[in-house]
C-alpha cells in the first residue's frame, strides 16, 4: 500500500503531529510519499527526519502509482487536495480543522484507519464535480460549489439562470451558489439550502440574501446551466471552492456536471448520516433537567 500525504502547516498541525502521522503510515504502508511543499512547511530547518519518505511534486505524482491520498487538515485542505491530485486517486481526510464534513476522520483513530485500508475494509464513493466553461474555451472544476458574488459591499447583483436553455429565474441578491451534493453542507447550507446525500447526482441553486422572499433554493438533476450576471460595477467575483477571481459581467458562464468524479474513501461506521449527526449535533438534548 502506497499513500501520499498532503496538507498545510497550521496551529493545530505541529511538527510533532506530522512526525506521528508519518510514523504510523510507515508502519502500515510499503511506501509513504509526501508533497514536497508540505514537507518543507512541516520540517523546515530540521536537519534530519527520522523516517524514510519519498518527496513528490504535483507533476511527479502523475507518474507514480499511489493507492490513497491522505489530506491532513480541514475541508479546505481536502478541496485543495482534490484539485491538485490525480482525480482517480481515492482521497481520505484526517481532520485537523473545525467542522470537517469532508475531512471527518480523527487522528486518534489513524492506526485503525490504516489497518482498514490495508485490509480493504472500506468503500469508494464517487463524488460529482462541477465543470465551469468560459467564453475563451477554458474550463475549471469544483467539488463543493461555484459562487457568484457582488464586488461592491452595498447594492445587489442580478444573475439570470437558464437550465438546458430554458429560463429559470433572475436572482436579485448578494450572489448565487451552484452546489454539488458534497457542497450542500457548506456555504449553501448556511444560506438556507437543503442537505443532500453526497453520493447523489444533483445540482443545488441557492441565492445569497435574496431580495425576493418567494425565492427558495432549487434542487435539479445534473443539467447545463447558463449564468449571465448584471452589476453596477460591471464586475463580479467568481469562487470555485477555495479559488476566487474577478470576472467581467459581459461574459456568460456555463456550468454542468463534469465527465469524471472524485473518489472518496468511506470507512465502515462513518456513513453520511453518522457524520451529520455528529457534526450538527442532531438529536442532542442540551437541556439541563432538574
Amino acid at each position: 500500500m502506497r499513500v501520499v500525504l498532503y496538507g498545510n502547516k497550521t496551529r493545530q498541525l505541529t511538527y510533532e503531529i506530522f512526525e506521528h502521522i508519518v510514523d504510523l503510515c510507515c508502519q502500515y504502508c510499503e511506501e509513504v510519499l509526501v508533497y514536497d511543499n508540505f514537507y518543507q512547511e512541516m520540517v523546515g530547518s530540521q536537519k534530519t527526519f527520522p523516517h524514510q519518505i519519498t518527496l513528490v511534486s504535483q507533476a511527479d505524482l502523475k507518474a507514480k502509482k499511489v493507492d490513497f491520498l491522505m489530506s491532513i487538515g480541514g475541508d479546505g485542505t481536502f478541496l485543495n487536495a482534490a484539485a491538485t491530485s490525480q482525480m482517480n486517486v481515492p482521497i481520505l481526510g484526517i481532520n485537523m480543522g473545525k467542522l470537517g464534513f469532508l475531512s471527518n476522520l480523527n487522528i486518534d483513530n489513524l492506526a485503525e484507519v490504516l489497518q482498514d485500508l490495508k485490509h480493504e475494509n472500506y468503500e469508494l464513493e464517487d463524488r460529482m464535480l462541477l465543470e465551469i466553461s468560459y467564453p475563451d474555451g477554458t474550463t475549471s472544476y469544483a467539488l463543493n460549489d461555484v459562487c457568484i458574488h457582488r464586488t461592491y459591499p452595498s447594492g445587489m447583483i442580478n444573475v439570470e439562470v437558464k437550465v438546458d436553455g430554458k429560463f429559470l429565474n433572475t436572482y436579485w441578491s448578494d450572489g448565487l451558489i451552484i452546489s454539488t451534493p458534497t457542497g450542500s453542507t457548506a456555504y449553501s447550507l448556511s444560506c438556507g439550502g437543503p442537505i443532500v446525500v453526497p453520493n447523489m447526482e444533483a445540482m443545488i441553486i441557492t441565492p445569497i440574501a435574496s431580495h425576493a422572499l418567494t425565492v427558495s433554493p432549487v434542487v435539479i438533476q445534473p443539467s447545463q446551466l447558463e449564468l449571465s450576471v448584471n452589476a453596477r460595477t460591471g464586475k463580479f467575483w467568481l469562487s470555485k471552492d477555495s479559488d476566487t477571481q474577478e470576472m467581467d459581467t459581459s461574459i456568460t458562464l456555463t456550468i454542468k456536471k463534469a465527465d469524471f468524479s472524485v473518489k472518496v474513501v468511506k470507512l465502515k461506521g462513518r456513513d453520511f448520516f453518522t457524520i451529520i449527526n455528529e457534526k450538527l449535533m442532531w438529536g442532542e438534548d442540551k437541556r439541563k433537567w432538574l
